[in-house]
């Protein structure tokens, strides 16, 4: 029954960017256990759900024009990555990236489009995983093309920011796959 809400949930979500967006690409699921720091118990609702994890992440690659993008080196998984987040309940995926971009680099994006989509499904380690919608946008700076570690609301997050050069991103590079498919493959 849950995973039933949480799914309507996640498909609602993904109509509402799409009636606003156009369609966006979908690169499937992936499962995760919850973190360390969150309650393995599997929830009792769709709202305790929601506010012990998040109702979606969204992110943004964020291209000068230069061929590069914003990168951040992640605190809690040492890689480098895109910037994005978990959504607060009252946002839209696009405020979510926004906001996590300018939270993580101290730039604020100007959203283009969406570029993919993906469901992060959590597994309690139950019979079901529960999904929470992941909406990747791609953008270019509106504001803040100088990376300042001074500018950076969210330190114990992010460890480096830089730009990096899109065509040469390293193997360890997280969503690397799908980010040369969408980005540089597709032309």
């Amino acid at each position: 029954m849950l995973r039933t809400r949480a799914s309507d949930h996640a498909a609602s979500l993904v109509a509402d960017v799409e009636d606003r967006w156009g369609p966006i690409p979908d690169e499937g699921s992936f499962v995760v256990p919850p973190l360390p720091d969150h309650d393995v118990a599997f929830p009792t609702s769709l709202r305790a759900f929601h506010e012990e994890f998040y109702p979606h992440a969204a992110g943004c690659v964020t291209r000068d024009g230069d061929g590069r993008m914003l990168a951040i080196r992640s605190t809690s998984r040492g890689n480098w990555e895109t910037p994005g987040g978990a959504g607060e309940p009252d946002e839209t995926p696009a405020e979510t990236a926004r906001r996590e971009v300018r939270e993580e680099t101290g730039v604020v994006p100007r959203l283009a489009e969406p570029l993919y989509r993906l469901t992060m499904e959590v597994d309690f380690g139950y019979d079901e995983t529960l999904p929470i919608p992941v909406v990747v946008f791609v953008g270019e700076p509106a504001d803040g093309r100088v990376l300042d570690a001074d500018a950076v609301e969210t330190p114990t997050e992010v460890a480096d920011v830089d730009w990096v050069d899109l065509t040469a991103l390293p193997e360890s590079f997280r969503d690397r796959r799908l980010l040369r498919k969408h980005l540089i493959e597709s032309g």
